[in-house]
């Protein structure tokens, strides 16, 4: 980490470095804030804006994100995100592979077995990873600071569920676990994982012909180098697995010098930022650097001094402490659309982001304006969105930065008498806003609930509580709500749905499933989204949501089933269809197939459903579709877990 670089920052625009701008979608506007060395740009919370990678093909290069972080020999790395959310390797992380060979080493430096080990290739006892876990690479002077060395985890994975054909897989074993590994090889699997942006292919033909894999090409230097994975080649000998420069796969003496490039996860509790590189800004694959939270760095307001507001502009009196305060640049300030929490797990956007234009040199202890946008009604403070204060070291374009733990300012005590009673404008008089109707439905089923055949909450309410199996409600649809759920965790489960035209609020039910476990009325909320937590890991649990209107439901969801991480069993991942467009005439029919795509595999609660939108246009039983009248709809098919894919039908 730089200490005291400078302390001075280059005063902006408040309306340049404070404007409103979405920043989920990269490529978008993003706040910028200057540094010394280089435009800070970010991107989004946590690491929400930074896409997996492509899928691998034997032919097409290495295709996904960048992240920047730490440095080899005083020089920036730059590292291939395998997966940007992951929870696979105990804990939520992001897991990295090196972009390239950092340095040559052995995997065993005499041959023979190290203490503990049978075979000199196995990579728990290996002279290549204690070399890559102390002085080689992580404790390496000029490499990681403190904070970054901290943030990566401890990883810990006992088995993939990759396949793979032959001729090399006889000679891998299935996986090579990791134990608590902070710096590691990538193994046998890892680099034949297509999601990892690997391609499956091995590089040799049946007859042992080798061929070019584009995406698993390495330079050291400006060279294509071999490079070493923690894979045994031949279990039972003293060779171990590595990648050919031209990325074929094949085994060599563990005594031999090869590359290594390393591998680690980020403990995502530790990223407060993602920030883009300005020159990759825009691109769907760019490169990134993160801010990562430093704990011994604090925010606060000034004790026995408030925020003042005038107009829009709004002056902060703040403090910074901690060991580290000297560290600090700059002091900023977050504006999310929810709150703040750890890994971003509620998902919360950026919708603004800059730095205090500070008066007089920066210091710890100051005050410091920042205009808040025209978008932001300044009395939905703490209502619409939340506003926070954090502190941070700002260093260069490639480099980690730093900041506390982001603060919470609540509403200046300026404005509380206004957000109760705001003063009215004199000699207008506000126009009424008329209430918005629903748009009408389109053709359900008699007995479906919609919004034009709503029943009383009470009513569904207690039909919902008394089932005593795992059925849907009576009058439940897909179409309206488009329910679903995915794990977030080991002990949390995310539930999603579509806004339905009226809807004022929803309800959700649920339970772990299982005929004896009936379902209890776990939350109401105004959004469309809900995450249940304290869960129990690797088990299945349903949800129904219910949309309401008044005292009225008006959309009742199918029951979802879906399990936690951690099991031996997981859910779809995606449903797969024959034809995503068909044209028929009246009367006619078409049969389509519903193939469910998965990681693990899945405990089946309900077979795939099938739904149409309108049934003035198509009806569908079992995946047949059938032509009713002239028209447009569209029919869909869901899994148990409310993964769904549609055919767009149009009778003519």
């Amino acid at each position: 980490m730089i200490n005291n670089r400078g302390k001075k920052l280059l005063s902006l625009l408040m309306t340049t470095v404070l404007s409103v701008s979405m920043l989920t979608v990269v490529g978008g506007p993003v706040s910028q804030v200057n540094a010394e060395e280089g435009d800070k740009q970010v991107a989004c919370l946590g690491t929400s804006a930074i896409n997996a990678p492509e899928p691998g093909e034997a032919d097409k290069e290495w295709t996904g994100s960048y992240v920047w972080y730490g440095a080899y020999d005083g020089n920036p790395v730059r590292y291939r995100v395998l997966d940007p959310n992951t929870t696979d390797y105990s804990g939520t992380t992001m897991l990295l592979d090196c972009d390239s060979i950092l340095y040559n080493t052995a995997f065993d430096v005499d041959g023979d077995a190290n203490e503990g080990a049978t075979y000199s290739n196995e990579w728990a006892y290996s002279d290549a990873k204690n070399g890559l876990n102390g002085s080689e690479f992580l404790d390496k002077s000029n490499g990681f600071t403190s904070i970054e060395k901290s943030s990566i985890a401890e990883s810990t994975r006992g088995t993939h569920d990759i396949t793979w054909g032959s001729p090399v897989n006889q000679n891998y074993p299935k996986y090579t676990p990791l134990n608590k590994d902070k710096v590691f090889l990538l193994d046998f699997e890892d680099i034949s994982n297509i999601s990892y942006g690997y391609s499956s292919d091995c590089g040799w033909d049946a007859e042992w012909n080798n061929h070019a894999v584009s995406n698993r090409i390495k330079n050291l230097d400006s060279e294509a180098a071999s490079w070493w994975i923690r894979s045994p080649f031949i279990i039972h000998g003293g060779s171990a697995g590595s990648v050919d420069s031209d990325g074929a796969l094949f085994g060599i003496d563990v005594k031999w010098s090869r590359g290594v490039s390393p591998a680690f996860n980020i403990n995502l509790e530790s990223v407060i930022f993602s920030s883009v590189i300005p020159e990759t800004a825009g691109e769907k694959h760019a490169d990134y650097k993160l801010t990562l939270k430093d704990d011994d760095i604090t925010a606060a307001l000034q004790s026995g001094k408030k925020i003042d507001v005038k107009d829009n502009k709004v002056t902060i009196p703040y403090t910074i402490s901690g060991k580290n305060k000297d560290n600090a640049t700059q002091v900023s300030v977050l504006i999310l659309d929810k709150e703040y929490q750890k890994a971003n797990e509620k998902d919360a956007k950026i919708l603004c982001y800059g730095k205090l234009d500070v008066t007089g040199s920066f210091s710890t202890d100051g005050e410091g304006t920042y205009e808040l946008p025209s978008d932001l009604d300044i009395y939905k403070w703490g209502k619409d969105y939340q506003v926070y204060l954090l502190a941070e070291d700002v260093n260069g374009e490639k480099e980690s930065d730093y900041a506390s733990e982001p603060v919470k300012l609540d509403i200046p005590e300026a404005l509380v008498d206004y957000t109760v009673e705001p003063t009215p404008t004199p000699e207008v008089e506000p126009t009424p806003t008329p209430e918005v109707e629903p748009t009408p439905d389109i053709t359900r089923d008699a007995n479906d609930i919609s919004p034009s055949n709503p029943v009383k909450v009470d009513e569904i309410e207690k039909s919902i509580l008394s089932i005593k199996d795992e059925k849907d409600t009576a009058g439940s649809t897909f179409t309206l709500l488009k329910a679903k759920g995915a794990p977030k965790s080991k002990k949390s489960i995310k539930l999603s749905w579509s806004k339905v035209p009226g809807a004022e609020e929803y309800i959700i039910y649920g339970n772990k499933c299982g005929k004896k476990n009936k379902y209890q009325k776990i939350a109401t909320v105004k959004g469309t989204s809900y995450t249940a937590k304290k869960l129990k890991k690797g088990t299945y649990y349903k949800y129904t949501i219910v949309a309401v209107k008044g005292d009225e439901a008006i959309a009742t969801s199918k029951t979802i089933h879906v399990t936690t991480d951690g099991g031996k069993k997981g859910n779809n991942t995606k449903i797969k269809l024959s034809k995503t467009k068909l044209s028929l005439t009246a009367g006619k029919s078409k049969k389509i197939k519903a193939t469910l795509k998965y990681k693990k595999k899945v405990a089946s609660h309900r077979k795939v459903a099938w739904e149409s939108d309108n049934v003035s246009v198509a009806t569908v039983k079992n995946g047949k579709i059938t032509a009713v009248g002239k028209g447009t709809c569209y029919v869909y098919a869901y899994a148990q877990n409310g993964v769904s894919a549609k055919v767009k039908v149009t009778v003519k």
